[in-house]
């Protein structure tokens, strides 16, 4: 299913009490308000959630499936409260929920505001789980909520300027993944970020899979900041399975950022040719590496590849 975000305009106040009356039944223990205070709103309630502050809605196939709600502080106009977040179950792990965050600290960047903050039920662990890969994180602040004494934490991220790209370069050893980023590097003025050259400058085995995945968080962190200020990111991490591309791709979007997918593929015997040339690795990759890598790797389906703002196989 195909997933966009919009902003809400009075035409959608029907659908904007359907979700919320939804999301109160299905996960009242979510929320501070309740399905009773909900089902009295008036109309005119409704228009306020619309204008001036903004509720955006995420829609799949037509249908809607999930909410999101951004309100200025008037005494702190440098910050926006993201509230009444919600996705319909069905839609979860698909990256919706990151866009309708990403939409929310756009807007945010957009009205001048620095910061976006919310609460979350701090046993809500699966909220939790989903904020913190979108970049919020907790402050420290604790509340206890009015309506049964829950107790909330805060966390809060950057607003973003919207405008960034990430580029996800994917493939197995010797398909050409450096060969095709750097040039995409020089094209677009982009940020490169490839694990294997920063091992290799810092005398790292590049078989030490414990000090890859350091360096690759590191690396993650700063694509974050970069694509948080518009510009373009390239990602030549391999990424041989779909749930990395799958977190990438999330990731970005809750930036604001758009998101490529770049596979590069060749025949076995290629592969091999190829990283027999180069010659970086050591021990030297085998044949029987490479047939055992191929068996492993999760090849983009044409399903995975429509997630992407653009797909380019070569």
């Amino acid at each position: 299913m195909q997933f966009t975000v919009r902003r809400a305009e009075l035409a959608d106040v029907p659908v904007l009490r359907a979700l919320r009356l939804e999301a109160l039944t299905t996960e009242p223990e979510a929320f501070g308000s309740t399905l009773e205070r909900e089902i009295h709103r008036i109309e005119e309630d409704w228009r306020r959630w619309i204008a001036p502050n903004p509720t955006f809605l995420l829609e799949g196939n037509g249908h809607p499936r999930g909410m999101v709600a951004g309100v200025q502080e008037k005494e702190d106009v440098s910050t926006v409260d993201l509230m009444a977040m919600w996705v319909h179950p069905e839609a979860r792990g698909t990256g919706a929920a990151a866009m309708l965050i990403a939409a929310v600290r756009q807007w945010a960047g957009a009205v001048g505001a620095t910061q976006v903050r919310l609460k979350v039920v701090e046993s809500n662990l699966r909220a939790r789980r989903s904020y913190e890969r979108c970049g919020l994180r907790a402050t420290g602040r604790q509340f206890v909520r009015e309506k049964d004494g829950a107790l909330e934490i805060e966390m809060e991220c950057d607003s973003v300027i919207a405008g960034g790209k990430l580029i996800v370069v994917c493939g197995l050893p010797g398909s050409g993944k450096t060969t095709h980023a750097t040039q995409l590097e020089a094209e677009l003025h982009a940020l490169r970020l490839c694990p294997d050259e920063w091992m290799a400058a810092r005398g790292i085995d590049l078989y030490d899979e414990a000090a890859r995945a350091r360096i690759e968080t590191l690396q993650w962190k700063l694509a974050q900041r970069i694509l948080a200020l518009g510009r373009t990111v390239i990602v030549e991490w391999g990424t041989w399975g779909r749930s990395e591309r799958d977190a990438l791709r999330a990731g970005a979007r809750a930036l604001g950022a758009s998101v490529e997918l770049h596979y590069l593929s060749a025949p076995v015997d290629v592969l091999f040719e190829r990283v027999q040339q180069r010659g970086m690795e050591d021990p030297p990759i085998s044949r029987a590496d490479l047939e055992q890598w191929i068996a492993n790797f999760q090849e983009p389906t044409a399903e995975e590849a429509a997630r992407f703002d653009r797909f380019v196989r070569l």
